[in-house]
């Protein structure tokens, strides 16, 4: 309850902010003709951190926390239902050939059936309801005639309200390190404490903190010389020290690939001549150093049990054994993959494709991996073309972290948000390259007599 409050309190601010210290028509431009939309990705994104609270805060758990966020899901659905329905055409996804958010509507129809047969009719209502009403949002977006700038604006939105959450806690690492510093089981990167705060967690802070500054990056070489770079020096430089204040490897790995990337994409001689031959010295000659501060002193043991992921993995595994076809309702392998173990107390499996395997089973798990393949596939494309660049890069943090994370399978989550806005812009760009296409032969036509031969 209480991390709602505050994550309300922080986006406000940042708003505020934002308008009056120069950077306000950034902002408007964001959410110029999206305000309805935008309002209820407002209310769907406090969702998700009504989840987090205050150490000894119980009233953010439990029927009140369960109230709360079904109390901002309905209100994001009032919000943006009208609209869904005026425009929600089935005919029109096979006509606009979008066939990821179509594999995501098949996802969704069995998570809602699973409702049926779930142990836990509570859990996976709640967390139906929230990916609906957000995929419902994403349609209203794909159906619109600017379908890829509103897709674009809104990624670039979930992105500035996460960054703001994210440089609070930077800031407050420091100044109040009672609320954003953990003293965990193992010491962080650089400080023995470990970046937390009441809206999220370690490694969704690292994460968060690797896909800002691969964001940056990619602003950065998009702009060129010339360009206003110093608001992405600043992304690049917040996402960077968040990664390495949270301390998680997850987020360390995607801020290394992406940056990599990126330099390879856009100086691809500088990045095979100088880069790889220094980072590859610095890896050799600094090896033990670097090992230590990855391991954060646990042992190696632990590391190759990925820090027991393993544990939870073997647990999933064996239940999506017993029922492989349906899976056991969305949302639930705390109880039917979790429990048996004595491993109640975590809330899920660390991997977001067992989580999918495990509550919908293949009838819902094969469309979503089609869903993602879409992405991917359009992510490579662009990234070959610089097309979409600071886009595309986020189909590797999202597919990465679904395998070691919290990711976007099986729950609502800002990862999910993102995953299935970034699908449906692989859609709506595919859609504008078909349009692009057609005046050629069209004129063609117009001057073709009627056995079709030029007169």
């Amino acid at each position: 309850m209480i991390g709602a409050g505050l994550t309300a309190v922080i986006w406000l601010i940042a708003v505020g902010v934002t308008r009056t210290a120069g950077f306000g028509s950034s902002l408007r431009t964001m959410s110029r003709g999206l305000a309805r939309e935008h309002l209820a990705l407002v209310l769907l994104l406090l969702t998700f951190h009504t989840g987090a609270e205050l150490p000894g805060d119980a009233g953010g758990s439990g029927l009140i926390q369960d109230a709360i966020r079904g109390g901002f899901g309905f209100l994001a659905l009032v919000v943006i239902g009208p609209r869904f329905v005026a425009r929600m055409r089935v005919n029109h996804i096979y006509r606009r050939r979008m066939w990821g958010m179509a594999a995501l509507l098949v996802y969704m129809a069995v998570g809602i059936l699973s409702i049926a047969y779930t142990v836990d009719v509570v859990s996976t209502l709640g967390k139906v309801f929230e990916m609906t009403v957000a995929l419902a949002l994403v349609f209203v977006l794909a159906f619109r005639e600017d379908a890829g700038d509103a897709i674009r604006r809104t990624i670039a939105f979930v992105l500035f309200l996460e960054g703001a959450l994210v440089l609070t806690a930077v800031i407050g690492f420091f100044v109040a390190p009672s609320v954003f510093a953990v003293r965990l089981s193992r010491p962080g990167f650089v400080f023995a404490a470990t970046m937390d705060a009441p809206y999220s967690g370690p490694n969704g802070f690292s994460v968060m903190g690797a896909m800002l500054a691969g964001w940056g990056v990619a602003r950065a070489f998009e702009l060129g010389r010339g360009g206003r770079l110093a608001p992405w020096f600043a992304v690049i430089m917040l996402g960077s020290v968040a990664t390495i204040l949270a301390s998680g490897r997850q987020g360390l790995i995607i801020l290394l690939v992406s940056v990599a990337a990126l330099f390879f994409i856009y100086r691809r001689v500088f990045t095979v001549l100088v880069g790889a031959p220094l980072a590859a010295a610095v890896a050799v000659s600094q090896w033990s150093t670097l090992w230590e501060v990855v391991l954060r002193d646990q042992n190696e043991g632990s590391v190759a049990t990925l820090t027991g992921r393993t544990t939870f993995w073997a647990a999933g595994w064996e239940a999506i054994q017993q029922q492989p076809l349906t899976g056991h309702g969305l949302g639930i392998s705390r109880i039917v993959a979790l429990r048996p173990i004595g491993r109640e107390q975590f809330t899920h499996l660390h991997n977001g494709y067992l989580e999918a395997l495990v509550g919908v089973g293949l009838l819902g798990f094969v469309p979503l991996m089609i869903a993602a393949m879409r992405m991917v596939i359009w992510s490579m494309r662009s990234l070959a073309v610089k097309r979409d660049v600071p886009y595309a890069m986020l189909a590797f943090p999202l597919i990465f972290q679904n395998a070691l994370g919290m990711g976007f399978g099986g729950w609502f989550n800002v990862n999910f948000m993102l995953f299935i806005l970034v699908v449906a812009l692989s859609d709506a760009t595919w859609q504008a390259n078909r349009r692009s296409r057609l005046p050629l032969p069209t004129r063609r036509r117009r001057y073709a007599g009627v056995g079709g031969q030029n007169r």
